[in-house]
């Protein structure tokens, strides 16, 4: 009675597979708590087994450890007499499955039931393999449930649910248990069945999350069933939603989903199979083609697409013809080449094919994400022409863009409020190209996309930003409106000088770093604006903004963190622009008052400091602000002799009572004695004093504001003195604490045979990159210097006498004596005098063409960076008998063409860029009102200088990186 009911346990624990109600199958481990110790030595007393006492314990132990299958199997088939001759054959559990010629051996008269049998207690275990497996008809799957869900004219999809205990596929799932899947059942009649298996464990090698990953491959009763993990739903399901699903509510999710879609299939197209060995190089051997790309064909899984069914799919070998005849697949979304629109002849179809379907499914998907499900419906039904024998529902017309297709994406090309849908479908159109050849790469298209996808996400992130700077305007503290606009500048400084979005003139090409960096950039935004408009309420405003405010800061740091060091430089300077140019006076002064913790923010501070001043002492008319009057009779001429070509002349400024109590310094002279004023009895006579007056004491004031930026390579500002003996106001700068006396630059150019040469690029490019970000933070003060040249850039060697030890990565501009604020209707002097300046002038403000504007102090240092890359004076040219008539619009085209002719071997493709960029800059800024420009304009030629001087700079430096050259 005892062996009955345990016989009727153990049926009862067995399953049966889905669709075969005659068969079932015991899952692994089920046995385990069925029969313990005691449960098998009281059934091994009953007699059927035929045990003798003095071996039951020993056989009941047997049956526990390795024998519960067989013992059970023996069971069911009423044989438990043949239990001994089991355990004395060992054919016990480790043995299944046995050999029905084995079993004959053992019990002849049961053995093709015990066969048959056995396989019940041996489920197949399915695990991921790159392996094909052809099964015995007896295996039993271990599928639990199954569902029909798709099918075509080679193929039917189930969804499976497998048994837990027979997988080793992944982690069963906590709550059902099962380990779901698809099960692609290939129709016995197809041709070559193993061919997608066997392309799919080519691709799976080097695993694509965008691509569909086969887990393994069985054939069972003459059909080839493919495994693969389930997904949400196809893409045609999607375009059909009537609402968005929960991982595509924003529009940026779709761009990255269509993104990660042509990233597999430019996998597919340029495979690069593993190599044999480990140091193998890894090139382009394959090109592969799928050849029935459409939304059916789409998996959606979370926020995924992924290319599926690779029926038509093949992978041909790098020097092969990839073209191949039109296999009848969805004529819908082929291209044009496909067949004859009149005969119907199949022609040749290529990888350009799949660029054509891509960009097909990539339309509707742009439909759907403007006009939803009704949109997708009516973009189908307007895309339905009549053909050569009825009507045709594909996207061309029989050889181009049908006209349907074309005036239906034109009509929401311009929904504006979906940000960058224009550009997706300016580049779907160029992809939708009658000939094949003529149609982008899929890698090209890749490229493309992740620049819209990043700037998607950005632009949604920026607008989420500027709606909270709006809330925040209104009953916000001034700190955080201040601390959010700076990291909003900060997020438009990232974006602008990657090539994202247009912040100059013209927007920069798009940087390689975005492509490689997508993944990374596009989780940091997507995160950070899930945050920032969804993220967790707090009791206290202050709390919800201080969680707003770290995100984007931490989002930013981390956008930051994988670029170069000349980017991030870049992004820093473009963001003191935008900070000095885009604030009031009042949050201007918030920045420069504020603790920031980043060195780049504090940085701001010091810029924001410095034009909070400039901006206050425009609206003074007698400034109180920290401009020492310094009394001349305390400077004392150098009595030794000065070369002034060598260095500019010595002063010596008395601080204190006691003998050496003085500093040695620098005296600028501005004279008022010059021909531009008139009668000094004439009241405008004193209008142009109190002017120039005005002057010196601003730019004493600003040089003088503390902190300064660390780009600002000036001399300390001790005062200014009033000389009325000689007419001239004097500027008084310290020497820094070195002993040594100056250099000027200029001569260095004269002696460009020394040994200096040798120092090489690293030195040149150090010192030009250095420049370059002083002038921008003069700029970004708000004043124009005016005297930029190699005469008014002093070094400092470290020893006297010895140039081998200057360090020109801390050279100091001077030359301040005709600087004036950018603003219109500053007194000005108009040009330099001095003959050994007016070369370094730009043409239009030496004939008095225009005033003083930045793109006149841009276009010096075009030629400071000229004679810096040739290590060469201007003077050599200048001063030449055969230039000596030549006009300054001649002289201009002179510099040029030496740049054309010898910079590139000297300096690079990027420099000569950057010295030309300064010689043709073209300035936004107008001569009205003496010069009063808009700030716009004036933050635009920054911008523009910055991206197409600074940056091509910089990328000099990453240019020597990656040769290993050291700087």
């Amino acid at each position: 009675m005892a062996v009955a009911r345990l016989k009727a346990q153990i049926l009862q624990a067995k399953i049966h597979p889905v669709g075969l109600p005659w068969s079932a199958f015991m899952p692994e481990g089920s046995l385990s708590a069925i029969l313990d110790i005691q449960t098998v030595t009281d059934a091994l007393a009953d007699p059927t087994f035929n045990i003798p006492p003095h071996k039951r314990d020993d056989a009941a132990n047997i049956v526990v450890e390795q024998g519960m299958k067989v013992f059970s199997i023996l069971l069911e088939l009423n044989c438990e007499r043949y239990l001994s001759d089991c355990i004395e054959n060992n054919c016990l559990d480790s043995s299944l499955t046995i050999s029905e010629t084995v079993l004959a051996d053992i019990f002849p008269e049961v053995a093709a039931h015990f066969y048959r049998l056995q396989f019940q207690y041996k489920a197949y275990i399915l695990q991921s393999s790159t392996f094909h497996r052809n099964l015995q008809d007896m295996h039993v799957l271990p599928y639990v449930k199954q569902e029909r869900i798709g099918g075509g004219g080679f193929s039917t999809v189930y969804a499976v649910d497998i048994h837990p205990a027979h997988q080793r596929l992944v982690r069963p799932s906590k709550n059902s248990g099962v380990v779901r899947a698809v099960r692609k059942e290939l129709d016995p009649d197809a041709q070559d069945k193993s061919a997608e298996a066997e392309l799919l464990f080519v691709l799976r090698s080097l695993r694509h999350p965008n691509i569909v990953e086969l887990l393994t491959c069985y054939t069972h009763h003459g059909v080839t069933n493919l495994l693969f993990f389930p997904a949400d739903s196809d893409l045609h399901v999607l375009l059909l939603s009537p609402s968005r699903p929960e991982h595509f509510q924003s529009d940026f999710t779709f761009f990255n989903a269509m993104k990660g879609l042509v990233s597999g299939l430019s996998f597919l197209h340029n495979f690069r199979p593993r190599p044999e060995q480990s140091s193998g190089w890894n090139q382009a051997t394959m090109h592969g083609y799928h050849h029935d790309i459409k939304p059916r064909n789409v998996l959606v899984r979370g926020p995924d697409f992924i290319l599926a069914d690779f029926g038509t799919a093949k992978l041909k070998d790098v020097l092969e013809e990839t073209s191949t005849c039109w296999k009848n697949t969805t004529y819908e979304y082929g291209g044009p080449e496909c067949r004859d629109p009149k005969s119907w002849v199949h022609g040749l179809v290529s990888r350009a094919n799949d660029i054509w379907s891509f960009s097909c499914v990539s339309a509707e998907v742009a439909v759907y994400m403007v006009k939803g499900k009704d949109g997708v419906l009516e973009f189908r039904q307007a895309r339905v022409h009549n053909g050569e024998y009825g009507p045709e529902r594909c996207f061309h017309d029989g050889g181009s863009l049908s006209p349907g297709t074309d005036s239906y994406l034109q009509s929401i090309a311009n929904a504006d409020h979906f940000s960058c849908m224009g550009e997706l479908l300016q580049l779907l159109r160029n992809a939708f190209q009658p000939k094949p050849e003529s149609r982008p790469k899929a890698e090209d298209i890749e490229v493309e996309l992740s620049r819209i996808t990043i700037r998607s996400a950005l632009e949604a992130l920026k607008r989420a930003i500027e709606d909270d700077l709006k809330s925040v305007g209104l009953v916000g503290s001034g700190v955080f409106l201040t601390r959010i606009s700076l990291e909003y500048n900060r997020l438009l400084a990232w974006g602008g000088s990657l090539g994202l979005i247009p912040i100059a003139l013209k927007q920069k090409d798009l940087d390689s770093q975005v492509h490689t960096h997508t993944s990374n950039f596009y989780a940091t935004l997507q995160s950070a604006y899930n945050a920032f408009t969804g993220g967790p309420q707090f009791e206290k405003p202050e709390d919800n903004q201080d969680f707003r405010l770290n995100t984007i800061r931490q989002a930013i740091d981390d956008l930051l963190r994988p670029l170069s060091e000349q980017t991030r430089l870049s992004i820093d300077q473009t963001f003191c622009v935008l900070t000095a140019h885009s604030r009031t006076a009042r949050s201007l002064q918030e920045i420069a008052t504020s603790d920031f913790a980043t060195q780049e923010v504090s940085d701001v501070g010091a810029v924001a400091a410095m034009k909070y001043m400039s901006l206050l002492l425009q609206r003074q008319e007698n400034t109180s602000f920290d401009s020492p009057r310094l009394q001349s009779s305390l400077l004392r001429k150098d009595p030794k002799p000065t070369d002034l070509s060598f260095r500019p002349e010595i002063f010596y400024y008395t601080y204190g009572h006691q003998e050496g109590e003085e500093w040695k310094t620098l005296v600028e002279n501005i004279p008022y004695w010059v021909k531009k004023i008139p009668d000094s009895r004439s009241p405008e006579f004193h209008k142009a004093i109190e002017s120039m007056f005005r002057r010196v004491s601003d730019l004493v004031a600003v040089l003088r504001t503390h902190p300064r930026p660390s780009g600002l390579r000036v001399l300390d500002c001790l005062g200014s003195c009033h000389d009325a003996n000689k007419k001239r106001f004097q500027l008084v700068f310290a020497f820094p604490g070195s002993e040594t006396l100056p250099l000027r630059l200029n001569k260095l150019f004269q002696h460009g045979s020394s040994r200096l040469l040798a120092a090489g690029l690293g030195t040149k490019l150090t010192l030009a990159k250095t420049l370059v970000a002083c002038v921008q933070n003069i700029h970004t003060m708000g004043w124009v210097h005016k005297s930029i040249s190699s005469l008014n850039v002093l070094l400092f060697p470290a020893a006297e006498g010895r140039w081998e030890t200057i360090d020109f990565s801390a050279p100091y501009l001077v030359g301040f004596d005709y600087s004036r604020k950018s603003r219109g209707g500053e007194y000005t002097q108009g040009p330099v005098l001095n003959d050994s300046f007016l070369e370094y002038l730009h043409p239009d403000y030496r004939l008095k063409r225009s005033i003083a504007k930045r793109a006149h102090d841009y276009y010096s240092v075009g030629l400071l960076l000229l004679e810096i890359g040739l290590w060469y004076s201007l003077s050599n040219i200048y001063d030449n008998k055969q230039f000596s008539q030549h006009s300054p619009d001649e002289l201009r085209k002179e510099y040029i063409g030496l740049c054309n002719r010898s910079l590139v071997d000297a300096m690079g493709k990027h420099y000569q860029q950057a010295v030309l960029k300064c010689l043709h800059f073209e300035s936004s800024e107008t001569d009205d009102s003496e010069g009063d420009v808009e700030v716009e304009q004036v933050q635009r030629d920054q911008l523009d200088f910055q991206k197409d001087v600074a940056d091509p700079l910089n990328k000099c430096f990453e240019c020597c990186e990656a040769l290993g050259l050291k700087i």
